[in-house]
């Protein structure tokens, strides 16, 4: 179970949990509820991207991109962002090289000026004092006065950061996909994260070509 007691200020999170199935289940009950919680209560949620699986526990949603059921370059469950200016394309892209499943999102970015960025993204929930460890696959095909950026910003509510874990790379990778990673624990005070695979400017106007897949959040 997992649960959620505020609002969103209008966006869309991740609420996932994990776990072994009981011994001698046989079938499940799968809900999205409003439960009353002190009081006569009321509610409004919208929900999208469920979805049920075996193996690693994994706090983002589509995290391999492989559900794309729009038009817009950009797999379900994430946003995008880019900042200065920055021109920002991106696509979600069959690929006989995919680490995981057939589809990879690529993240495009031209004329990124000095301090800022282009990003895909997607907030979740966290718990302050847990053990988290981040994980992706990449493929730098370009990077020019830029970096790539694993980065996630640990909030305890919107506007106001108590934290952040960055792992990075600066060079391109020669056609193949390696892993970035980091781990920690969850700071102090934190409830929700935004998780951005970013390409930033990096000693001048800046620009880049990366692929990611099987991307993962672990928090135990």
């Amino acid at each position: 179970m997992d649960e959620a007691n505020q609002t969103t200020n209008g966006e869309y999170y991740t609420l996932s949990t994990g776990g072994k199935v009981p011994s001698g289940a046989k079938m499940a009950y799968m809900y999205v509820l409003i439960r009353g919680n002190g009081g006569i209560g009321a509610g409004t949620i919208y929900a999208d991207l469920l979805n049920f699986h075996y193996g690693e526990a994994n706090s983002l949603g589509n995290g391999s991109f492989e559900d794309y059921s729009n038009q817009s370059g950009l797999a379900d469950g994430w946003n995008k962002v880019a900042w200065g200016g920055a021109v920002e394309t991106i696509a979600v892209l069959d690929a006989w090289d995919a680490p995981a499943g057939s589809k990879v999102q690529r993240i495009q970015a031209r004329n990124i000026p000095d301090g800022n960025y282009a990003a895909i993204i997607q907030k979740i929930k966290v718990e302050e004092g847990k053990t988290f460890t981040a994980s992706g696959r990449f493929k730098i095909e370009e990077l020019k006065n830029a970096k790539l950026q694993y980065y996630i910003d640990f909030l305890s509510e919107p506007g106001k950061y108590v934290g952040a874990s960055i792992v990075e790379a600066t060079q391109t990778t020669n056609g193949e996909y390696f892993t970035l990673s980091t781990s920690g624990k969850v700071p102090s005070g934190a409830k929700i994260a935004y998780v951005y695979v970013l390409i930033r400017e990096n000693g001048g106007i800046g620009a880049g070509t990366v692929y990611a897949d099987l991307l993962k959040i672990d928090i135990s």
